[in-house]
């Protein structure tokens, strides 16, 4: 059995947290990634696979003109493709967005995608390391926060 489909520790290396979100939050369309999306998770019914597509999610997460988020954070890298595209994106109507409290945007300088993927990229430099210690820290305070609704 190949690990890309079977491995669902969480600290595998086949990038299957990504698959993940491609699967269920589709940013690009196609049948190659509905196909992938059924081999990868054969017992869910991923959003590619229910019809989602790139204009539902703008809609939900207001795309690049939402600035009211709450409990979100992202990691942008200098070196990564996708950079164009992302929060942090020259190209952004209204330039990079600002990070807050709220919603903190983590940009890692000569980082490269996907630079806060796996915990062991920290090893490999400290300015990451200081942004996934960072990641860690905001999640845990944010699920301190929680309150159940009963």
């Amino acid at each position: 059995m190949s690990p890309i489909y079977h491995d669902t520790s969480v600290d595998n290396n086949v990038m299957r947290a990504y698959v993940w979100l491609s699967c269920n939050e589709p940013l690009y369309d196609g049948d190659t990634w509905r196909r992938q999306c059924k081999l990868y998770f054969p017992d869910v019914e991923a959003g590619i696979n229910q019809g989602r597509t790139v204009e539902q999610f703008n809609a939900k997460t207001g795309g690049w003109n939402y600035v009211d988020s709450k409990r979100l954070m992202w990691s942008t890298f200098e070196f990564d493709p996708w950079l164009s595209g992302s929060v942090s994106s020259n190209r952004r109507p209204g330039g990079p967005l600002q990070s807050t409290p709220q919603a903190p945007v983590f940009h890692i300088r000569e980082g490269k995608y996907p630079g806060d993927l796996w915990i062991e990229y920290g090893d490999t430099s400290p300015e990451t390391k200081q942004v996934l210690d960072k990641e860690v820290a905001q999640i845990k305070a944010w699920v301190a926060e929680f309150v159940p609704v009963h």
